[in-house]
């Protein structure tokens, strides 16, 4: 207990001396431009929330590294009581110092000093905590009372100090107009004469008015009566239509790289010994390009993205050895850290600082290192091709020539040489292809639904986390219960199977579903049941937000690039007519086509991004071609139960089943009677060495008597041999070495069942001829089986997996085997010499000495 006190107390105390020591009061500093507000300004119908801003007030003494803020607004409804009543400012205690100079309340012209510096409460809020990352800033809290409707409340601070890292320098940009109505905007940078101070404005922002005041100068804009800035739909983040003014202390490019490209050396000594630490990631790789691989890997995926950004360490990484033994670090210190692993295996790598939101501008802006938000890796692919990796995304595919990266526009890489900007080259376009096939089982019935989803480079590494974070029951659920909007009697036919090919970065998700009703009577017509297909991936993109009479540019999707594809099979013919849909804008492509040939339907959608935005005059071209899509998107099919009876019966015949099988029967026949009445094999074993069925040509005639009675079995209860026309219309269709090989299953079941009967005649009347025909019976059945299974998996591309070709090969391997056993047998025992020996003539009598051996006396 008297510990958790003792916590308390100085958990109390060091926040004490914060507030002592970082916060205090004080007058306005002399440098300060007085600036007086008005306060009877109105906002002529434009408050925001219940409140207007009078006056924002941004003064920075370049000199002292301090800056000035001054805010005043009214409360104009009892919603701004709520959300302007607290006063925060936030600052960094380990460099910085606040001082407050004012805080009044203006109530029907009085003023009432609400200064008082305990009321501040100092917190630690940690917002980018969701990131992980912990900057060390805290933030001064004062919960103001008695605040009524029509108050006007007007304060001032100082922040002083500034992050020791950048030794003086600074870059920032403020602006002269925002969201919310403003009545006036105040802002000033007091310099010494000779402090570089170089300035930018844009989108009709003022010169500066320019004064001098003994040794130093002061640039100052103004701005008055300001509308609120109304941001449309779909506006791309990186716009900004505000007047502007931007400052840095930094002449160039090359100045700002120099300066930060200090914290990110690493000696020759480091770089080994970091090479000898990450020895053990590669060891098991096979390849120069698995090491690099397995390296980026380590650092994407083992290397854990947590930052402690306070003081220093928010510009400044940290060692790459500290990083590889914590195994945690920011997005500095993993671009660090990979950038010095694939050096030290001799790649041509570097960190590069960029912006995640607004790197499309970054090349218009003036110098500065707070135009970056974020740091990846530059490096030389073989083909001597600059190309750059993400070290904060996990997870990824690829290898180092094909990784994914977002398209972050330009770069500042730490490097010694670097002059200017770096436009990053893109990135292959990702893509997701999407292949959905209705096998229907009878028009106005159900259908079977397989669905093949491969997600391609980027694609596959969004979609990567949420397999890998997923049980595959709860990814079937998701599945299901999005089909189910569509289907909403789907069931699921067989679990979701996952295939994940990191090296190519390659994923491919199958699933499989039965529909038990397809279709659904016209609601004006009952006698009319019809379908439809749609395809749901393209969703987000073929329902793009609308807009009317735009301004502002319009945030499109350029990495979009999605196939999605429909088969649909019928078990009987349909009248549909082939056709096609193109659109071509700036801002993407779509096609569309209608493929229909031996009743198998295709339907085919194709669409791919152009650019990431729209100037305000493409927009409603581009609405008006997404409006076209959709007119015509859902594919329908109709058709009249009176017909549907009919079709039953026209297509339910099994003309060539019956016809196949007819003719194998037949020719088999003739063969065999041939055979039976011509062909002959003379014996050579005198009579009284002749011997009965028996021993294990009894054993293998047990086989031979089975033979034909499986045969007409499977010729009779096998469905897969009881093809109607229009089922072999649609195998044919399907896939035409399909078709072939189910002609020649079932002609050879049909050949084979008649040899099987003419060789247990054969066996029994113990003809000559038997061993042999017996012999060629089984080495034929080696023979087909093995080439009916491979072609099998070769026809179907979803059957070509590694468990399933291994099960094939087992299969193959044991019926050559049985087989063999029996060839054998028939070819070399002495048992089937002396059993089957009556010839088709009768032989005349040799006198001369046959050599032959002594019957064996065993059962063999």
């Amino acid at each position: 207990m008297l510990k958790q006190l003792l916590v308390r107390f100085l958990f109390f105390l060091s926040f004490f001396q914060i507030t002592a020591q970082n916060f205090y009061q004080k007058a306005t500093p002399d440098w300060v431009a007085p600036i007086t507000p008005d306060y009877s300004a109105t906002a002529n119908g434009q408050e925001s929330s219940g409140f207007y801003y009078l006056l924002l007030d941004d003064q920075y003494h370049a000199g002292e590294e301090a800056y000035y803020e001054r805010y005043a607004y009214k409360i104009t409804a009892k919603a701004g009581i709520q959300e302007m009543s607290d006063i925060s400012i936030e600052f960094d205690p380990e460099y910085q110092r606040v001082i407050v100079h004012k805080l009044n309340v203006i109530r029907n012209g009085k003023i009432i000093n609400k200064l008082i510096i305990d009321d501040f409460k100092i917190i630690q809020r940690e917002e980018d905590l969701e990131r992980h990352l912990y900057n060390g800033r805290v933030t001064a809290i004062n919960h103001l009372y008695d605040i009524r409707e029509g108050d006007i409340i007007d304060y001032a601070y100082t922040t002083i100090g500034r992050n020791p890292i950048h030794k003086g320098n600074f870059g920032t940009t403020f602006y002269l107009q925002h969201t919310v109505p403003i009545a006036q905007i105040h802002l000033a940078i007091f310099k010494p004469k000779d402090y570089f101070l170089d300035y930018k404005t844009k989108n009709g922002a003022p010169q500066p008015k320019i004064n001098q005041i003994k040794d130093h100068t002061r640039y100052s804009w103004s701005a008055t009566n300001t509308e609120a800035i109304l941001y449309e739909s779909n506006t791309p983040i990186w716009y900004f239509p505000a007047a502007t003014v931007e400052l840095s202390t930094f002449k160039s490019w090359a100045a700002v790289a120099k300066h930060y490209n200090s914290f990110y050396k690493i000696s020759s000594q480091e770089r080994s010994n970091i090479k000898r630490e990450a020895n053990h990631l590669i060891k098991d790789a096979q390849t120069r390009s698995d090491s690099l691989t397995a390296l980026i890997r380590f650092v994407q995926d083992d290397i854990r993205y947590l930052g402690f950004e306070n003081g220093l360490n928010s510009f400044k990484p940290s060692k790459p050895i500290e990083v590889l033994k914590r195994r945690f670090g920011d997005c500095k210190d993993k671009a660090l850290l990979l950038s010095t692993l694939l050096q030290s295996y001799g790649i041509a790598a570097n960190p590069i600082l960029v912006n995640s939101t607004y790197g499309k501008n970054i090349d218009e802006k003036l110098p500065s290192p707070f135009a970056f938000d974020h740091c990846i890796v530059q490096y030389k692919t073989e083909q001597g091709k600059y190309a750059y990796i993400d070290p904060t995304i996990s997870d990824q595919g690829g290898d180092l020539q094909t990784i994914y990266y977002p398209n972050y526009y330009y770069g500042l890489v730490l490097d010694e040489s670097t002059t200017t900007l770096t436009k990053l080259e893109k990135a292959k376009k990702p893509k997701t292809s999407l292949i959905e096939t209705f096998s229907l089982d009878q028009i106005g019935g159900g259908a079977v639904l397989d669905i093949e989803t491969v997600y391609y480079g980027g694609d596959a590494d969004d979609m990567r986390p949420y397999l890998s974070t997923n049980s595959t029951a709860s990814i079937q659920k998701d599945y299901t219960e999005f089909y189910s909007k569509l289907y909403p009697n789907i069931k699921v036919n067989k679990e979701v199977e996952i295939f994940d090919d990191r090296k190519n970065n390659m994923i491919k998700v199958v699933e499989n579903y039965k529909i038990d009703s397809l279709w659904q009577p016209l609601l004006d017509n009952e006698q009319i049941i019809s379908t439809s297909f749609y395809p749901s991936t393209l969703e987000n993109m073929l329902y793009p937000v609308t807009t009317s009479n735009r301004t502002m540019p319009y945030l499109v999707n350029e990495t979009a690039n999605f196939e999605h594809k429909t088969k649909v099979y019928f078990p009987e013919s349909w009248n549909i007519k082939n056709e096609s849909f193109n659109i071509h804008n700036p801002g993407f492509s779509y096609s569309y086509d209608i493929k229909y040939k031996n009743a198998a339907l295709e339907i085919i959608h194709n669409y791919e991004g152009k650019k990431d935005y729209l100037e305000p005059n493409q927009v409603s071209k581009y609405l008006e071609a997404h409006k076209k899509i959709q007119n015509q998107i859902n594919y329908q099919l109709t058709y009249d139960r009176s017909a549907l009876d009919l079709s039953k019966v026209a297509n339910a015949g099994y003309t060539l089943t019956i016809s196949i099988i007819i003719f194998g029967i037949l020719l088999s026949a003739i063969v065999c009677w041939f055979l039976f009445s011509t062909y002959d094999v003379p014996c050579n074993v005198k009579e009284r060495w002749h011997q009965p069925i028996g021993g294990w040509v009894a054993f293998f005639g047990i086989g031979i008597v089975l033979t034909p009675i499986i045969l007409l079995s499977t010729l009779i209860f096998n469905q897969d041999l009881h093809l109607t026309s229009s089922e072999w219309e649609l195998l044919f269709s399907n896939n035409l070495g399909y078709g072939i090989l189910g002609v020649l299953e079932v002609l050879y079941n049909s050949i084979y069942f008649v040899f099987s009967l003419f060789v247990a005649i054969l066996f029994f009347k113990k003809r000559s001829i038997a061993p042999r025909m017996i012999i060629i019976m089984n080495t034929v059945a080696i023979i087909f089986f093995a080439i009916d299974s491979l072609l099998i998996l070769e026809f179907n591309e979803e059957l070509a997996t590694a468990p399933a070709k291994q099960q094939a090969f087992l299969e193959i391997g044991v019926n050559a085997v049985r087989g063999l056993i029996v060839i054998l047998y028939f070819s070399l025992s002495e048992r089937v010499k002396h059993t089957f020996v009556k010839t088709l003539h009768q032989q005349e009598n040799k006198q001369e000495f046959v050599n032959v051996s002594e019957p064996e006396m065993s059962s063999s």
